[in-house]
């Protein structure tokens, strides 16, 4: 992480801590900066998006002539410890004497080793997060197929309910039809009835003479 106080600036900070992490980071025998559970748990806030300060750097500055540089790291197997926490106290403080704070002082802190055989956490983690992201979007899916087949089975629900609303409303109407027409062709066969019957009385009255 990164320290601040009263006498820089956080953004003068922030530069520092970031050169000295590029200059230490390219020193051979330098497997990553920080811890290795460090650098699990910052690569697992990367990928949900938390943005972590640099890892395995701290900057002081208690006196404005001076700058002191705290640098954790992991080394390579089979590198020598010493050698390479040498080379990077020298990279760090070529890198940052350009910044003008005057004397700087540069401790080395080795966290671990990492061998050939090494499983890195980061690597883990990353896996971890990919496969919780893959069974998070796998369960969606599932919930989106569920709620699809759901929403398959109601519209079909739907479609034979009007279907048989359909059926009983054409079966109304026709019941309806042969019923007026019924009624209309008993009306009509009483009409014609009714219309014979004058026609025979008519026919039967007698005619007086004139």
């Amino acid at each position: 992480m990164t320290t601040t106080d009263s006498t820089i600036d956080p953004p003068d900070l922030d530069a520092a801590a970031s050169l000295a992490a590029t200059a230490a980071g390219s020193v051979p025998g330098v497997h990553a900066l920080g811890s290795l559970l460090g650098r699990a748990s910052d690569a697992v806030r990367e990928r949900v998006g938390l943005a972590s300060t640099v890892p395995g750097v701290k900057i002081d500055t208690d006196r404005a002539d001076s700058v002191t540089a705290t640098i954790s790291l992991v080394v390579d197997y089979p590198h020598k410890l010493h050698d390479v926490s040498d080379a990077v106290r020298s990279a760090v403080r070529d890198a940052l004497r350009p910044l003008g704070r005057g004397r700087v002082d540069v401790d080395v802190i080795v966290t671990g080793v990492f061998g050939p055989f090494d499983r890195d956490p980061v690597d883990e983690a990353q896996e971890k997060v990919d496969a919780a992201t893959a069974a998070v979007g796998e369960k969606a899916g599932e919930a989106k197929a569920a709620v699809r087949e759901k929403a398959d089975q109601a519209g079909a629900v739907i479609r034979e309910k009007a279907a048989d609303a359909s059926q009983k409303i054409d079966e109304t109407t026709d019941a309806v039809a042969a019923r007026t027409a019924g009624i209309a062709a008993a009306f009509a066969e009483s009409a014609d009835g009714t219309s014979r019957a004058r026609r025979a009385d008519v026919e039967a009255e007698p005619v007086e003479p004139a």
